[in-house]
């Protein structure tokens, strides 16, 4: 599997150009193979890009913590 990051969408998406520090590629073979220890750190990655750009482009700041119980159960009934 390969993530490439496309500065065009970035840009047509959020308005505003793609930050050279965001600019990442993610390689992986399609059977996992040897390769299946780099997903999760691949994924991390992917979710700190995701976060980062959220952060730069929306100007907000996002705070870590757990779901309550009110939101797992939220979740819970909206997937049944």
């Amino acid at each position: 599997m390969i993530l490439n990051t496309n500065a065009d969408l970035y840009q047509q998406v959020f308005d505003t150009t793609l930050k050279e520090d965001l600019l990442t590629n993610f390689k992986q073979k399609s059977d996992c193979g040897k390769h299946h220890r780099k997903l999760p750190c691949n994924r991390d990655k992917i979710i700190q890009n995701l976060i980062h750009a959220a952060i730069s482009t929306f100007k907000i700041d996002i705070v870590k913590q757990p779901l309550s119980t009110e939101e797992w159960q939220y979740i819970a009934s909206d997937i049944s």
